[in-house]
């Protein structure tokens, strides 16, 4: 009886990436982590995580309410309804007691309320903090919880508003290669040298003449 003489399948070698392939690996990687989902081989929401961690499922009225103190501690109508949910799942996440917090917070917006109004109004409630928390989250696009940094949120950062007829987010380039070697865009305030040169000159001082 003829018997097989080719080699078994080598096990041992380890496994070889063409570059294409380990670009698209660190990518699939880095955009998991962005996206608040866990790395242990299957995509989960921040939202979902959250609601393992609870064990109740995520509430959209809760969210809601919880955007729109949003909007009126940040003094911002128009943020992402998507990155509150997100950041809403992280904070709960990392601490139980928030719920019920951005609860309490949401009931003290009144309609047209200011920001350093609604502020004041958590401080009295005892919820300072935790209303500076949800600013910080908005701020810098991240919600941190102990040691541990979720990033919920990126291109929407409201940091990087206040630069943004100017700049753009870091790593995003939209005004083509070496973009930012031209000269940024007029804001309506002259430089130390235009100021000069259109202040008018003073008159030289007269001539003393000798009697």
């Amino acid at each position: 009886m003829p018997h097989d003489t080719s080699k078994p399948a080598d096990t041992t070698r380890p496994l070889q990436l063409t570059r294409r392939e380990a670009v698209l690996a660190a990518a699939a990687v880095a955009s998991t982590s962005l996206l608040g989902w866990s790395a242990s081989g299957v995509a989960q929401p921040a939202a979902t995580a959250a609601a393992g961690a609870t064990g109740t499922a995520v509430d959209a009225a809760a969210v809601g309410r919880f955007f729109a103190f949003s909007q009126a501690i940040t003094g911002h109508a128009d943020i992402d309804a998507v990155t509150a949910g997100r950041i809403r799942a992280a904070m709960v996440q990392g601490d139980g007691a928030f719920a019920a917090q951005a609860e309490t917070l949401a009931g003290l917006v009144q309609p047209g309320m200011a920001p350093d109004a609604l502020l004041a109004a958590a401080s009295g409630a005892g919820l300072r903090d935790a209303a500076l928390a949800v600013v910080s989250a908005w701020y810098t696009g991240t919600v941190t919880a102990g040691p541990v940094t979720t990033v919920v949120a990126y291109e929407q950062a409201l940091m990087y508003r206040p630069v943004a007829d100017g700049l753009s987010v870091p790593t995003y380039c939209n005004e083509g290669p070496l973009w930012w070697t031209a000269a940024p865009p007029e804001v309506g305030v002259p430089t130390p040298q235009q100021a000069a040169q259109a202040k008018p000159k003073a008159p030289p001082p007269p001539v003393m003449r000798s009697q």
